[in-house]
């Protein structure tokens, strides 16, 4: 959701890629911007994602790490 709402208000932004200048001004994790007092910049950013790539890798990570961990914790850990 956050991906296409930054897509939609964004200026450089577009189906594939956000631009770097769109993830900062939306939550980015920029140094300059954190340090300048952006202190909320330190947990927005995870919420951020820099186009298709980046999501598709995320889901596969999670689908090949997540059914480990279950078996690992025990299905009650989850939920």
């Amino acid at each position: 959701m956050v991906y296409g709402w930054v897509m939609a208000q964004g200026t450089g932004s577009n189906l594939i890629s956000l631009a770097p200048a769109d993830l900062i001004r939306f939550g980015g994790n920029y140094p300059p911007a954190t340090l300048a007092g952006g202190w909320w910049r330190l947990s927005t950013y995870m919420l951020l994602h820099g186009g298709l790539w980046h999501i598709g890798f995320n889901l596969l990570a999670l689908n090949m790490v997540g059914p480990m961990t279950r078996r690992s914790t025990g299905a009650a850990a989850c939920c």
